[in-house]
């Protein structure tokens, strides 16, 4: 009896070791950018600014400054996985520039630690 229960604690506490070690899920943000029109934007560029709440940079928040181009589908996507720590709570509230041939248009993104983040930015 007693072998039987030291065996059901072992496996109860080996399957929460295995759960607990999971890999976390990615922290991006996804930016759509839409025209006057509401249509995707391809080949926009899209910038994200601000610093990170949790201190990705030896216990100090890092100034994040990024960019990329729309595909598509008129999105850009940041992965911010090299600056999140786990336990962290909140990531970065992040401001959005986006420009193509003169039109610009801005947005802020608020980013959440383990998820994938979207945000719509019109540009005129």
């Amino acid at each position: 009896m007693r072998n039987k229960l030291f065996s059901g604690l072992f496996i109860v506490l080996v399957a929460l070791a295995v759960v607990s070690c999971g890999k976390s899920g990615d922290t991006t943000a996804t930016i759509t950018v839409l025209d006057v029109n509401n249509q995707p934007v391809p080949g926009a560029l899209v910038r994200v600014v601000g610093y990170d709440s949790n201190g990705g940079c030896n216990s100090t928040p890092c100034r994040i400054d990024r960019e990329t181009e729309t595909n598509g589908s008129g999105q850009a996507t940041f992965n911010f996985n090299d600056l999140y720590k786990r336990g962290a709570a909140g990531f970065a509230v992040l401001e959005v520039e986006a420009s193509k041939n003169g039109m610009t248009g801005d947005g802020i993104i608020k980013v959440e630690e383990q998820v994938n983040n979207e945000a719509k930015v019109s540009i005129q």
